[in-house]
């Protein structure tokens, strides 16, 4: 079970941090966590984060926070656009860039490799626009509730909005625009070796998985009242345009991406049920590719099963990344 959570340190109010340096100088021992630690993933997203950024530095001001930004084979501009919105920007940040474009490796890298030692992680994609008083509302949610692991906000705006809010407080969901969990479950996710599939679409969903289904390296199939949602968290985003040519091809993608969704489930649960989740292997495509020796996808109708077939042909000319692909270069 978690090791009980150390005492939260008094925030300080109106306390501006521009670096790690500038931080520690201003009166945060180096041997002290953070209060929060904000990790945003980014892939091709100039037109929105800048204002993504912008966002959460004005809902970090009244707490010690740092950044950090993942930038993953994004080609085109987003990480100059990040660098120049963060360059006097009033928070601690660091942004590492990894060349293979996939958020379930980054989640891996920030959690084992690169993250700073904090009492609250928070997860927000880069698309997200969260609200000032989001990311507090999600930590208090944690503090109100010991039993509580993570806790997820939800959409504002959106075309799914009303759905995926009606489906939040019908069954508690991470949803991976925005989502909170305690310091000490990270801690445990790495010391049992828990990695998400390297290509996983549904990374949010799996990480949801070992927050509700797993204690002590052991898989229940009932889930374990351990997420709280929270309403007054929310964030918003740009909706999708029908009339501009990036968004439909956005729009197309993301229905590929959801059919191959649908097929990472039909993949993993097998394994999560019978072997746990120490047992998923370290790639994606490759369990999807193993269990359809032995399976078939479930039968789809029309426009849903042209999709799925769209899927399977991209993940049968998948071609392994190496090693390198999946590391991460800090830039700043």
């Amino acid at each position: 079970m978690l090791r009980s959570m150390s005492a939260r340190r008094n925030s300080r109010p109106g306390q501006l941090i521009q670096s790690d340096m500038v931080g520690r100088r201003a009166g945060i021992p180096a041997d002290r966590p953070w209060d929060w630690s904000i990790v945003v993933f980014a892939r091709n997203e100039q037109a929105r984060i800048s204002d993504c950024l912008a966002a959460i530095a004005e809902a970090t001001r009244r707490v010690s926070a740092h950044l950090t930004l993942i930038v993953n084979g994004s080609s085109e501009a987003t990480l100059s656009t990040a660098l120049g919105r963060l360059q006097g920007a009033a928070i601690s940040a660091a942004v590492y860039t990894i060349p293979f474009p996939c958020k379930s490796n980054a989640m891996n890298v920030f959690i084992h490799d690169i993250r700073p030692r904090a009492l609250t992680y928070m997860f927000v994609d880069a698309t997200a626009f969260v609200e000032p008083d989001a990311l507090e509302a999600l930590a208090r949610a944690l503090e109100d509730t010991p039993h509580i692991i993570a806790a997820s906000g939800l959409p504002r705006n959106g075309r799914g909005a009303r759905r995926m809010r009606d489906d939040a407080m019908r069954s508690s969901r991470l949803f991976g625009q925005m989502f909170a969990v305690r310091g000490e479950f990270l801690d445990e996710l790495a010391d049992r070796g828990r990695r998400l599939p390297v290509g996983l679409y549904r990374c949010d969903g799996l990480f949801s998985g070992y927050v509700c289904h797993e204690t002590d390296g052991v898989a229940h199939r009932e889930p374990l009242p351990r997420v709280a949602t929270v309403p007054s968290a929310q964030w918003r985003i740009r909706p999708l345009s029908p009339f501009r040519t990036r968004d439909v091809r956005a729009g197309y993608n993301r229905l590929v991406r959801q059919a191959r969704g649908r097929l990472e489930n039909q993949a993993w649960n097998t394994i999560l049920w019978t072997r746990g989740f120490g047992a998923l292997p370290r790639f994606a495509d490759d369990m999807i590719l193993e269990w359809l020796k032995t399976n078939r996808p479930l039968k789809e109708g029309f426009p849903a099963g042209l999709f799925t077939w769209l899927a399977l042909r991209r993940i049968r000319r998948w071609c392994r990344p190496s090693d390198d692909e999946l590391l991460p270069v800090r830039v700043l």
